[in-house]
């Protein structure tokens, strides 16, 4: 039989990935993108023993945390492949981390709770970026004009861009 762990050793663990999941927000807001990511990969094997070796469910790490330290992670990485105009591969992590959410989301909330996450959200339009970058069309360039015309103070005609750009979403 496996040994489990206690109530008390999982809520240690849990108070040491709160600290985690601070060190990476600061970390990945110093643009330290490589520690980011090394540092996720061991937060995340830190998560899946808790999750597997706990006595009770209510021992798990909760969703939000595991949910924060796979987007840091994937923003790291995606920033990394950016940072080498390797488009594709950057588009690659986003969908890693899209999958990694799901399965999460999956395993332990309604579905429905997946489509209105934040995280989700923010890796998703992060995705549509990587895609106007890919594949320059109509909505890049509605969105470059737009991005032109609040610098150069163009109020009325920013409006007007971004109502456009909301009804082609």
């Amino acid at each position: 039989m496996r040994q489990k762990l206690s109530s008390t050793q999982c809520a240690a663990l849990r108070e040491e990935l709160q600290r985690a999941r601070e060190r990476l927000a600061y970390l990945y807001a110093m643009e330290r993108y490589p520690e980011v990511v090394t540092e996720a990969d061991r937060y995340r094997a830190t998560i899946h023993f808790c999750d597997e070796f706990a006595e009770r469910d209510e021992d798990r790490v909760d969703v939000d945390t595991i949910a924060t330290v796979v987007i840091l992670q994937t923003r790291a990485a995606t920033a990394l492949s950016v940072g080498r105009e390797d488009w594709v591969y950057a588009l690659y992590q986003v969908d890693e981390g899209l999958r990694t959410l799901l399965a999460i989301f999956a395993d332990r909330l309604p579905i429905r709770a997946y489509d209105r996450a934040k995280q989700v959200r923010a890796l998703e339009r992060l995705r549509r970026d990587l895609l106007d970058q890919l594949f320059p069309g109509p909505r890049a360039q509605m969105r470059t004009a737009l991005h032109d015309a609040v610098r150069e103070e163009r109020y009325e005609d920013a409006a007007r861009l971004r109502d456009r750009l909301r009804r082609r979403r």
